[in-house]
């Protein structure tokens, strides 16, 4: 696959994977609320130990593989200030696990809410570059086609 054709394809299934994500957090939130269970304890009780072992195996590996994209972004982003990514994602691990490990509500939820202000750059960003928004939603359904 070229890289156009890769990162349209990102770009369209971008919104259905966040309204998936919303709707699958809701529904495990209201779950733990109702019940007083985990995730984990609720799969059990339905459908027995063996598919909780390998649904938890998944997820761990599944959560894995988003650590790791995370990491690759910071790298990719920091990159752009000349910082190597052997350098860089250290740092980043370091600062991620002091926050884990010694930070406490309020800072934990400061560090979000700054970061949370990020995504409105983007939105803001994506705006001012005056795109095309007729060719952008066609390409949403309809990926261009593949050049070779």
């Amino acid at each position: 696959m070229n890289g156009a054709l890769v990162a349209t394809f990102g770009k369209a299934v971008i919104i259905p994977i966040t309204i998936a994500l919303v709707v699958v957090q809701e529904m495990c939130a209201r779950m733990g609320v109702v019940t007083g269970k985990g995730l984990s304890d609720l799969i059990r009780e339905e459908f027995g130990l063996r598919v909780t072992v390998i649904i938890m195996f998944l997820l761990v590996l599944v959560n894995f593989a988003n650590v790791v994209g995370e990491f690759a972004g910071a790298a990719s982003s920091l990159e752009l200030f000349h910082l190597s990514k052997y350098v860089s994602v250290p740092i980043v691990a370091v600062l991620v696990w002091l926050l884990a490990v010694r930070g406490d509500y309020k800072k934990v939820e400061k560090v979000f809410l700054t970061g949370s202000m990020f995504y409105f750059a983007y939105i803001i960003a994506g705006v001012l570059s005056e795109p095309s928004w007729h060719t952008a939603l066609v390409a949403t359904v309809k990926p261009p086609p593949h050049e070779s």
